[in-house]
């Protein structure tokens, strides 16, 4: 973990409290952490149903 200052994807402010996405490994500030998280989490149910039918079609 390197202790430089990350910046935010979103705002570009740096020295912030934040957090990197699981999913993309970009660093967020909490504040767009928690927004961007909640779409990410929508693409992924989306990306689960795909996966779901597809291994039912396959059966």
């Amino acid at each position: 973990m390197s202790t430089e200052a990350q910046e935010c994807d979103k705002c570009h402010r740096t020295n912030v409290e934040g957090k990197v996405c699981i999913y993309c490994k970009k660093f967020f500030c909490m504040d767009h952490y928690y927004e961007h998280m909640k779409e990410e989490k929508k693409h992924e149910l989306v990306r689960q149903k795909r996966l779901d039918k597809r291994e039912v079609v396959q059966t």
